[in-house]
């Protein structure tokens, strides 16, 4: 076995001797630098899972162990089977009711006391505490809380802990929005302990944090839950769309989707306390004031630290007017705008910078969220700076082309329009290069602003004819399919989706949403289309959608929907056994409601000579189900007299509950009919209560009328 090459001699020992003597200097500072605040835990360096047992330094392992690192102990090898049958348990979810599972997670929790700190270090236990915070209560939640502080600096920067500790601000951060929302109660006291509420739990572990943010930053395993802390603070909702790619990335576990619990802010806002954004605006003051202008620029361009300067810089621009300050001195001042002092030697350097993040796939991001995210005036700033007459050749690049969708998004209309006769000068390198979706934003813009798109449609319509070959194949060309595409095939690989097809049934839908030339134009290249080739294209994946575009689009374009009728006669079968197929001829349906009435018999009654093929296939039931041919076999006077409005009313909205079961439906039909016999038996007593008074009424009225006799004789002396 060979030896370890060694160096030796009277320097080589002093040399080491001195190495490790520095070592030791700043473990000690590091871990003096971290001060334990207001809640008394333990400050040793290691822990055991054991309750008023620690272990010393002397361990037969120490050696294994980095410096400056705290070790918790280990689980047995009892613990981790425990812990592993538990996970596989709430995985199969497999518990005859509510009450066992809910008995089953207490017996766990109860096993996980003192053991937090080895489960979130250990690899098959730290996804199973995850978990169990998701499922814990406040009060179990606010344990494992307090049982963290004092090392959540180790813990995010452990590889499994801080999975733990992303999901417990989660799972704080619906607690802490519950209590400031509802009563206040500040203190919960239970099993002689009292614990601080989750308020002052964020602010202990902020001040925590506060020396330590530098270096988590720019950690692999720290970032995403630095990012998670600022989301919480800021009441951002954290799983908004927007949100999650900066938090974490498309590989990551969602934990809460296979616990199945909802914290009643989904998408949604949280509340929060002032002290929340106190916090936050001084830590966004404190990195501001510290880092230079080289450091946030090389920050911009770095894997991890990009998405932590996107996030710091949406919740800088956010902020209330109370802790806002000059744009000059904010984040994006210092990445993107040019100082005074040195305006004239930093003009050069800055738009290098600027082509250098355009071009670059991190940098691109950031400069996205910049665009979206920074007021008008600062937005017409940047824009004059390094954008405005340079867009045609940006809107080609690969990465550059997202930041000018964003930038035609925000522009004002006499600045669109610029940008539009620009982009269509463009337009020819635009399609070589395959960069639909601005040419898409370009249109939909148009749409929404009310602009006129004849011009830039008319250019696009030139470009697409000189390129396909002339009009009958005009569509073909612009969905980029080829005619071996359109062979039917049950391979997987003709089944995935392309995704520049997919970009150009997007482009065909939204030019079909222009009024005007621009949709006209677009159905009569469908109409041109041969017939077997349209067929073909309403079984295909993407195409099929920019046909279902063109029926829907327009209600009264009753001529578009009568030849489209009559080109797919004849296929209505074959269309509605197919996967995709069968989705056109349900959108049939409702567009020949109106005016239509001879081509939807004519679609009804090919789908009753097929009946038997439609009902054997489960695309042909939902055919025959939303064309309702058991009421045209039946009630053929009822089915034609249906109109559109009675289709919207049957249909289910979108926020409803979900379809009951028939003991569902039985077992409230029953309540309802108890309740009724409680309102008719209250009712009863009512009209008892009422009887028995008009009787007292009536009693007493009875003896009134003889008194009034008695008086009778005193009316005759005014005679």
């Amino acid at each position: 076995m060979p030896k370890e090459l060694k160096k030796r001699g009277r320097r080589e020992a002093k040399r080491q001797k001195l190495d490790h003597d520095t070592n030791c200097e700043e473990t000690a500072i590091s871990s003096a630098s971290r001060p334990a605040h207001g809640l008394a835990l333990s400050t040793q360096a290691f822990v055991s899972g054991e309750s008023g047992s620690t272990v010393t330094n002397q361990l037969p392992f120490e050696s294994s162990i980095a410096p400056g690192t705290t070790f918790f102990g280990l689980l047995d090898e009892q613990e981790q089977e425990y812990f592993r049958k538990a996970d596989e348990t709430l995985e199969s979810d497999l518990f005859k009711s509510e009450e066992e599972r809910d008995m089953f997670l207490q017996n766990v929790m109860k096993e996980t006391e003192n053991k937090e700190l080895k489960m979130a270090c250990s690899q098959g236990c730290s996804r199973l505490l995850e978990k169990l915070l998701f499922l814990a209560t406040p009060d179990r939640v606010k344990v494992i809380f307090q049982k963290f502080h004092g090392h959540f600096g180790h813990l995010m920067e452990h590889r499994f802990a801080s999975h733990c500790c992303e999901a417990l601000f989660t799972v704080a951060a619906s607690i802490s929005a519950a209590e400031y929302a509802g009563p206040a109660h500040e203190k919960i006291v239970g099993d002689d302990k009292e614990f601080v509420s989750t308020e002052s739990l964020f602010l202990y572990t902020v001040t925590e944090l506060e020396p330590l943010i530098d270096g988590l930053l720019m950690n692999p395993f720290g970032a995403h839950v630095l990012r998670t802390l600022f989301l919480v603070l800021s009441g951002a909702p954290l799983d908004s769309q927007s949100h999650k790619s900066i938090i974490h990335s498309k590989k990551k576990e969602n934990i809460l989707a296979s616990v199945k619990k909802e914290d009643g802010y989904e998408g949604q806002a949280r509340p929060v306390p002032e002290s929340f954004r106190e916090a936050l605006s001084k830590i966004i003051n404190t990195i501001t004031g510290d880092i230079n202008r080289e450091s946030i620029r090389n920050l911009a361009t770095d894997p991890l630290g990009s998405p932590t300067l996107q996030l710091l810089i949406e919740l800088d621009l956010g902020r209330s007017r109370k802790y806002k300050i000059k744009i000059e001195e904010s984040l994006v001042g210092k990445l993107l705008l040019q100082q005074p002092e040195d305006e004239e030697r930093d003009t050069d350097a800055t738009r290098s910078f600027v082509k250098m993040l355009l071009s670059d796939t991190i940098g691109s991001h950031l400069l996205e969220r910049v665009m979206m995210c920074v007021p008008k005036k600062t937005f017409n700033q940047l824009y004059n700076m390094y954008f405005k007459g340079g867009l045609g050749n940006l809107a080609a690049g690969e990465t550059a082309s997202y930041v000018v969708i964003k930038i035609l998004d925000k522009l004002e209309t006499p600045e669109f329009k610029t940008a539009e006769e620009e982009l269509e000068r463009a337009l020819p390198s635009l399609l070589e290069n395959h960069r639909i979706a601005v040419i898409r934003s370009v249109v939909e813009n148009c749409s929404k602003r009310g602009l006129v798109a004849d011009g830039f449609c008319d250019c696009l319509f030139e470009t697409w004819r000189s390129g396909s070959g002339g009009e009958r194949n005009l569509l073909l060309g612009v969905l980029e399919i080829r005619p071996e595409d359109l062979e039917e095939n049950d391979s997987k690989d003709i089944r995935k989706k392309n995704p520049g097809q997919l970009h150009a049934s997007l482009l065909v839908q939204a030019v079909l949403s222009v009024p005007g030339e621009c949709s006209k134009r677009m159905k009569e290249s469908i109409l041109s289309c041969p017939e077997d080739d349209l067929i073909k294209l309403c079984k295909h994946q993407t195409a099929s959608h920019a046909i279902q575009k063109s029926i829907e689009i327009d209600p009264t374009d009753i001529a578009y929907k009568r030849k489209l009728a009559g080109l797919l006669s004849g296929s209505i079968p074959d269309l509605s056994v197919h996967p995709v197929g069968s989705h056109v001829v349900d959108t049939l349906f409702k567009a020949t409601l109106g005016g239509l009435k001879l081509q939807r018999q004519r679609i009804a009654e090919e789908l009753l000579a097929s009946e038997r093929r439609l009902r054997d296939s489960f695309h042909g039931r939902a055919v025959w189900r939303n064309w309702k041919m058991d009421m045209y076999k039946t009630r053929r006077y009822d089915w034609n007299n249906i109109t559109v409005a009675s289709i919207s009313n049957e249909a289910q909205p979108e926020g409803s509950e979900a379809k009951k079961s028939a003991i569902q439906i039985a077992s409230e039909r029953h309540a309802a009919a108890k309740r009724a016999d409680e309102e008719r038996e209250k009712e009863r007593e009512k009209d008892k209560d009422v009887k028995g008074r008009l009787k007292e009424r009536e009693n007493t009225g009875s003896q009134r009328p003889k008194k009034r006799k008695q008086k009778e004789p005193v009316d005759e002396t005014k005679s």
